[in-house]
């Protein structure tokens, strides 16, 4: 989604799941809704919503809520969104995603927060993605959100966050990405993937971060990428990577770093990523891949995998 959530939604989904969505909405909720989920699951849906709740929702919400979205949500939420996703995954999505989920989509959420969105996801995953965002939160982002956070997202940022992204990425996860962000957040993102992995993505990001990103980002941050980051980091890129890699490469940076990138890669890699790609990779990317990977990225992957 391209809409933010005003302060904090813990877990959200905002596009519907066919058999089992633990915790979605997709409609907005006032302040607080505890299990809500916004699109029709054929099956089975232990906590599903599609109408908006004026004073209490506490798990899921697809459309924005004034001040507190717990767990789910696909709209902008006012002050607290924990963890938030509008699209939905094929099959299993465990913590967030954004993209929609046939059956099991825990936490999801593709709509941005403005200050704290915990664990956001706005691609889509195929079966299993844990953590992801590809909405901004303005503020504090714990754990995924694809937009941009204004002042906290502490491990998942797509988009450039201003200071301290932890581990981001932006582009969709086909199954499994516990930590994906697709968005920018300003400040601290701390869980994000927004580019898709064919099976496994653990800690991805694809935009740049303008300060300060610790584990993934798949743009360049001007000061400070500890974990990923496919563009230039201005001064500290420490895992990070946007290219493909020839053989292995542990953690990787597809930018430039203008003086400390301690883990990174600007080149593909044919076989085997261990944290980080900017290009999908076929079948599994672990933390980061920028560049396609031909057959196994073991932490990341920031694009379309093949399968």
């Amino acid at each position: 989604m391209e809409i933010l959530a005003p302060h904090q939604a813990s877990r959200i989904m905002a596009v519907p799941v066919h058999h089992q969505a633990s915790r979605i909405m997709a409609v907005p909720a006032l302040h607080q809704v505890s299990r809500i989920m916004a699109v029709p699951v054929p099956h089975q849906t232990s906590r599903i919503t599609a109408v908006p709740a004026p004073h209490q929702e506490s798990r899921i919400m697809a459309v924005p809520v004034p001040h507190q979205a717990s767990r789910i949500t696909a709209v902008p939420a006012p002050h607290q969104v924990s963890r938030i996703t509008a699209i939905l995954a094929p099959h299993q999505v465990s913590r967030i995603m954004a993209v929609p989920a046939p059956h099991q989509a825990s936490r999801i959420t593709a709509v941005p927060a403005p200050h704290q969105a915990s664990r956001i996801m706005t691609v889509p995953a195929p079966h299993q993605a844990s953590r992801i965002m590809a909405v901004p939160a303005p503020h504090q982002v714990s754990r995924i959100t694809a937009v941009p956070a204004p002042h906290q997202a502490s491990r998942m940022m797509a988009v450039p966050a201003p200071h301290q992204v932890s581990r981001i990425m932006a582009v969709p996860v086909h199954h499994q990405a516990s930590r994906i962000m697709a968005v920018s957040a300003l400040h601290q993102v701390s869980r994000i993937m927004a580019v898709p992995v064919p099976h496994q993505t653990s800690r991805i990001t694809a935009v740049p971060a303008p300060h300060q990103v610790s584990r993934i980002m798949a743009v360049p941050v001007p000061h400070q990428a500890s974990r990923i980051t496919a563009v230039p980091a201005p001064h500290q890129a420490s895992r990070i990577m946007a290219v493909p890699a020839p053989h292995e490469v542990s953690r990787i940076m597809a930018v430039t770093a203008p003086h400390e990138a301690s883990r990174m890669m600007a080149v593909p890699a044919p076989h085997q990523v261990s944290r980080i790609m900017a290009v999908p990779a076929p079948h599994q990317a672990s933390r980061i891949m920028a560049v396609p990977a031909p057959h196994q990225v073991s932490r990341i992957m920031a694009v379309p995998a093949p399968h």
